[in-house]
C-alpha cells in the first residue's frame, strides 16, 4: 500500500480539485451528506458520504467508494422490479380481457335471441 502521501504531510484541501474538492471542503466544515462526481484520477464517478465524529473532536469520517459499486445493486433492482411490474401488468390486462369476454357471452347469446324474437314478431 502507498502511503507516501501520509509520510510526505499531503493536505487534502489543497491535494484535490474540482468537486471532490468541495467534498473534502465540505467534510472540513462540519456538514454531514454525500456528494456523487468524476474522479479524473480513477476515471469513474465516486460517490462519498461524510460526516463528523462529534463528541468535541475536529475528525471527519470521510468514505469513498465508486458510484456504480455503491449504487449497482439499487439499479439492478429497480430494473427487476419495473420488468416485474410491466410483466404483471400485461397479464393482468390479458386475464381482464379474458374474463371479459366469458362475462359477455351469454349477453351476446340474450342480445341474439331477442333480436330473433323482434323480427320474428314484426312479420
Amino acid at each position: 500500500m502507498n502511503i507516501q502521501y501520509v509520510i510526505d504531510g499531503q493536505v487534502l484541501k489543497e491535494a484535490t480539485s474540482g468537486a471532490m474538492k468541495e467534498a473534502v471542503l465540505d467534510a472540513m466544515s462540519g456538514k454531514t451528506t454525500y456528494r456523487s462526481f468524476f474522479e479524473p484520477w480513477r476515471k469513474k464517478v465516486m460517490v462519498a458520504s461524510y460526516r463528523p465524529v462529534g463528541a468535541g473532536s475536529d475528525w471527519t469520517v470521510f468514505c469513498m467508494a465508486p458510484h456504480a459499486e455503491y449504487f449497482g445493486e439499487i439499479k439492478t433492482m429497480t430494473i427487476s422490479m419495473s420488468v416485474i411490474i410491466i410483466v404483471v401488468l400485461i397479464a393482468a390486462t390479458i386475464l381482464s380481457a379474458v374474463i371479459i369476454t366469458i362475462s359477455l357471452k351469454p349477453l351476446k347469446t340474450v342480445e341474439v335471441s331477442i333480436t330473433e324474437i323482434a323480427r320474428a314478431g314484426g312479420k
